[in-house]
């Protein structure tokens, strides 16, 4: 079950991503007051009420994977491909076209983590952690 900690709006994402100058375009195509609980970049992961980061790789980019997360229950994609975003958008699938997946999941978490008042602590150095 997801937690309502986590739960914030289709239309939370595009505000986010439209400010931080990451959206190129979106199409909500009606699900703007939809929910979601969390992010997802592994499609073979749990996927149900996430947003999708397709995240380019090494191997892979993770546009290859957009059919398998929606199959999974994702809630809305972030992708960089245009013809795929287009294909989503005629699917009236929720969709959000960036700049970079990558630095779009950062601003999102970034703006995230800011709406919780809560203390951040790090660990850092190389010895004595584990």
């Amino acid at each position: 079950m997801a937690s309502r900690l986590m739960e914030r709006t289709l239309s939370w994402v595009r505000t986010v991503l439209d400010s931080k100058s990451c959206l190129i375009a979106s199409d909500l195509a009606g699900h703007g007051d939809q929910s979601w609980f969390g992010a997802s970049i592994d499609s073979r992961a749990e996927c149900t009420n996430r947003v999708f980061f397709a995240l380019k790789g090494e191997a892979t980019a993770g546009h290859r994977f957009i059919e398998e997360a929606r199959a999974r229950g994702c809630s809305a994609v972030v992708l960089e491909d245009e013809a795929a975003a287009a294909a989503l958008a005629r699917a009236k699938f929720p969709c959000f076209r960036v700049r970079r997946s990558l630095e779009a999941l950062q601003e999102l978490s970034r703006a995230y983590r800011g709406t919780l008042d809560i203390r951040v602590v790090a660990v850092t150095g190389s010895m004595g952690k584990t």
